[in-house]
């Protein structure tokens, strides 16, 4: 970022299970320890355990699975240090709320609330059961605990984080509240009535809980819940519901609320972390999105997430295939062609929209528009529109079911409910009851919910809404640096240690890892502008021609061949583009024989020539010279650019200044070739080369050079204080015991005198009575 001078985008993707959440806090710590220093960063940092806690899950496949998509984005000032950050968030699972598959667990926040709240005055506020199998949310999955997982502990740490990014104790406490009243619903009992043409709800502790912890009234709650308002041009008609239709609106309720909750929090952190007029406008990306997903039975959601992966995918072809094809011909350069396998075909079956054809959620939208549309005539409808494509099928033993051929293998997915999870629909008497909430959280949450559902009747469905959301995210990454990190699965069995081949080498082969070794060993990998490629090595150069002046492109690329040829860099090597220099991998390493000699010529002749001299100088000046030069050994000295700080300032500023200086290059000159190839052989590899490698380390020694020097100007200017505050301290306390000591005097003599006075006297009496 500070190289390029733009901002950069880190995608980290695999599949489920594979390490996208640990990967991307190791690389928020990375980028905090690297540019901190301003506090924002520990900041940073506490989102890490709210984010899991709020959006992680325990699946069959991972213990701590993102349920949404994360796109962090990390802010630098003008001093390329952290100055605050911004979280988007793409697709909750909100199903996740109310329903789990078995094994698995809801978000980790409501358990670790059951078991870390532990001081029974606030357990009764809250009105916590005794376990988390209590709530019939939480109960269903059958699965309630982690192995290795401290609930307890990772509440109480979540809570420091709240009070961390500025959330008041009241707020924290109407946010647990929250959270419990979500989970009481789950405990509401729906009875029918008369042959469930209508529903109840039981009067009991659990409507109770519900309607307190909410801030609701019990009969409004009860009949929000049982009831729907249909609005006529004439009339208004109240509908009773059936049992099941009061069980799906009480759901809705709960997963509208804890929609509400995430993104409140979300919305928290952001205003905590806000950057104001601190920021440069670089910035740099953590996507940390989802993996591919496949279970036994696949829904809305599964779609959703597999077609985010395909989109990545497409993006991670388009960036390391497509344009970097498309940048070889436009610079001119001759290579291999490499075959790739592409996925647009599939992302076309995804999200195809005329007159291109009609795509699984085109197809999807229009159903969710027709007054009479359903799972039936959605499956005619996906029938009728891709048919033919070879990355879409049927099963006619299963006819509620589809399958699309993803790039990671065909997943099928089942179509009961894609309908009314893509409306997401909430009932408006359910936002109607949230607005008459004494709870000002909730209050806000139904008027968010209230803009949604306004937004909705214009035509905006889940998938329509998530689709624009993947294009911005894309646009937003093709205008930055991309990197890419893959997490590769070990074991489909979450445990440690193992390795199945099998499985990593799909996944390799899926997400393209393989097609990039090919394409890094036909192509080019390492590239420089001319005139970047010349400003970064031209210090390599002799001193005459380190001050050139390069103003038109002739002359870069003229510069650039100069380099090449000092580095003897062979021509197969590398290729000069109309604005960029290539190289193949290791290219530059090629240099390697030249620069080692050179280094190992000073270390042999001119280091031990110039140490003799510093020491007959320094027994010229006599003992202290001798003993500043006792140190610096010609024994023990190896010319490397990290020792450099360690000799004495005079002999390293000398060194420094006569790297590679045009006498250690003549000198170079009498080592034969042979002996090049042999040093050659054996120096370290590296991507940039030795060239690179040598530019880092000079850059290296000479911020130690002046770390150093700061230091000894510091340590100077510390000790002349210090002892100036000695000598005042001690002046101070010496007046302070000659005082004292005055006064110690003049009270002694006093008391001599008084007792003199005193002996004297009884001794007169006595020998006046003798």
């Amino acid at each position: 970022m500070v190289r390029q001078g733009t901002s950069q985008s880190l995608v980290i993707n695999g599949e489920s299970g594979a390490g996208k959440t640990e990967t991307t806090k190791k690389a928020m710590q990375f980028f905090a320890a690297l540019a901190g220093g301003t506090g924002v960063e520990g900041q940073v940092l506490e989102t890490n355990p709210i984010l899991e806690a709020f959006g992680n899950a325990k699946t069959l496949r991972n213990h701590n699975s993102s349920r949404f998509g994360k796109l962090i984005e990390i802010h630098f000032n003008k001093t390329n240090h952290i100055c605050g950050a911004r979280i988007r968030t793409y697709l909750l699972e909100k199903s996740r709320v109310v329903h789990q598959l078995k094994g698995e667990r809801s978000y980790h926040i409501f358990y670790q609330l059951v078991r870390g709240t532990k001081d029974k005055t606030q357990r009764e506020a809250l009105r916590l059961p005794g376990k988390p199998s209590d709530y019939n949310y939480l109960a269903k999955s059958g699965c309630t605990e982690i192995d290795g997982v401290d609930d307890a502990a990772n509440f109480a740490e979540v809570l420091e984080a709240l009070s961390d990014i500025g959330l008041r104790p009241a707020d924290i406490h109407a946010l647990l509240c929250t959270l419990s009243g979500i989970l009481w619903l789950g405990n509401l009992r729906v009875e029918p009535v008369h042959a469930d043409d209508s529903s109840r709800i039981k009067n009991d502790a659990a409507l109770s809980n519900a309607a307190n912890m909410l801030g609701l009234r019990e009969k409004d709650l009860a009949y929000a819940i049982t009831h729907k308002k249909i609005k006529t041009r004439d009339e208004l008609i109240v509908k009773p519901l059936t049992g099941q239709e009061a069980v799906d609106a009480r759901d809705a309720l709960a997963k509208a609320l804890y929609a509400g909750v995430f993104t409140w929090v979300v919305a928290a952190i952001n205003a905590k972390l806000d950057m104001g007029k601190k920021a440069s406008g670089r910035f740099i990306a953590i996507l940390d999105i989802y993996g591919f997903e496949q279970f036994q039975t696949n829904s809305f959601e599964q779609l959703c997430i597999n077609y985010a992966n395909e989109r990545l995918q497409q993006q991670f072809t388009r960036h390391l295939f497509t344009l970097e094809q498309e940048e070889y011909e436009s610079e001119g350069i001759d290579w291999t062609k490499v075959e790739w396998v592409d996925n647009q075909a599939c992302v076309d079956v995804i999200e195809a929209m005329p007159p291109k054809g009609l795509g699984v959620l085109a197809v999807l939208d229009s159903q969710c528009r027709f007054p009479k549309g359903s799972d039936e005539t959605f499956m005619h409808a996906l029938g009728d529109a891709l048919s033919a494509n070879d990355h879409f099928g049927t099963n006619p033993r299963r006819p509620g079911e589809f399958f699309v051929n993803h790039y990671a293998g065909p997943v099928s997915y089942n179509s009961a409910g894609f309908l009314d999870k893509n409306k997401d629909m909430l009932n408006t008497d359910l936002v109607e009851l949230m607005e008459t909430s004494s709870s000002p959280l909730i209050t806000s949450i139904a008027a968010t919910t209230a803009d949604e559902i306004e937004g909705r009747r214009g035509g905006q469905t889940v998938s329509s809404r998530f689709t624009q959301q993947l294009r911005e995210l894309v646009s937003m990454l093709d205008a930055t640096g991309l990197h890419f990190v893959r997490c590769i699965k070990p074991n489909a069995k979450l445990s440690a240690g193992s390795f199945t081949s099998e499985l990593v080498l799909q996944q390799l082969r899926c997400c393209g890892v393989l097609e990039v070794a090919r394409v890094s060993r036909a192509g080019f990998p390492t590239r420089y502008r001319h005139a970047d490629f010349v400003q970064r090595y031209k210090i390599l150069l002799p001193r005459e021609q380190q001050g050139m002046v390069l103003r038109s492109d002739a002359e870069m690329r003229a510069a650039v061949g100069q380099l090449l040829v000092a580095f003897k860099v062979p021509a197969g090597q590398y290729e000069m583009g109309r604005t960029k220099v290539f190289f193949k991998p290791g290219a530059l390493l090629l240099s390697v024989g030249v620069l080692w000699c050179c280094s190992a010529v000073m270390n042999n002749f001119w280091v031990p020539q110039y140490c003799q001299r510093q020491h007959a100088a320094g027994k010229s000046e006599g003992p202290q010279g001798q003993s500043a030069l006792s140190k610096f050994r010609v024994s023990s000295l190896n010319f490397t650019p990290s020792k450099i700080a360690r000799l004495p300032s005079t002999a390293a500023t000398e060194l420094a200044g006569h790297l590679l200086s045009l006498k250690a290059r003549s000198c170079c000159l009498l080592v034969g070739q042979r002996w090049c190839l042999l040093h050659l052989r054996c120096c370290p590899a590296g991507v940039l080369g030795y060239v690179e490698d040598t530019w880092a380390k000079m850059q290296a020694s000479v911020l130690k050079l002046q770390a150093y020097a700061r230091m000894f100007l510091a340590r100077k200017r510390f000790q002349r204080h210090r002892a100036a505050a000695l000598l005042f301290q001690g002046g101070w306390r010496g007046r302070g015991a000659r005082l004292q000591y005055a006064k110690d005097l003049r009270e002694h003599k006093a008391a001599v005198c008084i007792q003199r006075h005193y002996k004297g006297g009884v001794q007169r009496a006595e020998y006046k009575q003798v």
